[in-house]
């Protein structure tokens, strides 16, 4: 028996033509709308008012903090996920 929900079909169309957004069919229950990111399946909208708010009341230097943070954090994600993928790692 498959586990989860079923696959998004709008959301595998928009992957396989590389595509960054597709439209679902459900409104977002936050914000109402469709838009969403192919690679994750989040509203656009939301994520970028989540965005907003986090960076709010930030100078600038903190904001720079911030960013090289989040960034080194994706590296080290990457790292990781390509060693687990390696056939030698």
């Amino acid at each position: 028996m498959a586990r989860g929900r079923p696959p998004n079909l709008l959301r595998s169309a928009a992957k396989q033509a590389g595509e960054k957004y597709y439209l679902d069919q459900s409104p977002c229950d936050f914000c109402g709308t469709s838009k969403r990111y192919v690679c994750n399946g989040a509203c656009v909208a939301c994520v970028i008012n989540r965005s907003s708010a986090r960076y709010a009341g930030l100078d600038e230097a903190a904001k720079a903090d911030l960013r090289k943070r989040d960034a080194e954090r994706y590296i080290e994600r990457v790292t990781r996920k390509q060693s687990q993928e390696s056939p030698d790692g």
